[in-house]
């Protein structure tokens, strides 16, 4: 997917969830537990719905589907590095690398 720099401190990345249960709570954990780790503000989107990456609960309340289409969106000084990061593991299906 491509990464998208909006200014010079937001950066944006579209991402489809690949999983066949849908976004579920494991990969959800994962997401907020790399989030917590950058500095900057991060921003799930679905539709005109947008939660925060770092909040379990926003999260729940997100309900992405098997093939549905997300953007992430961070903004702040480590905003791409976040943005790779959480794709990364989007791109990956939340398996880790072989």
């Amino acid at each position: 997917m491509a990464t998208a720099i909006m200014d010079s401190s937001t950066t944006s990345r579209e991402v489809v969830v690949g999983l066949p249960e849908g976004f579920h709570m494991t990969p959800m954990q994962a997401v907020a537990a790399l989030a917590q780790q950058f500095a900057c503000e991060i921003a799930i989107h679905k539709g005109d719905r947008a939660v925060d990456a770092k909040s379990m609960y926003d999260l729940m309340t997100l309900m992405a589907e098997h093939g549905a289409q997300l953007v992430l969106i961070a903004r702040g000084a480590d905003a791409t590095a976040a943005i790779q990061a959480i794709g990364d593991l989007f791109d990956c299906n939340f398996r880790p690398p072989a």
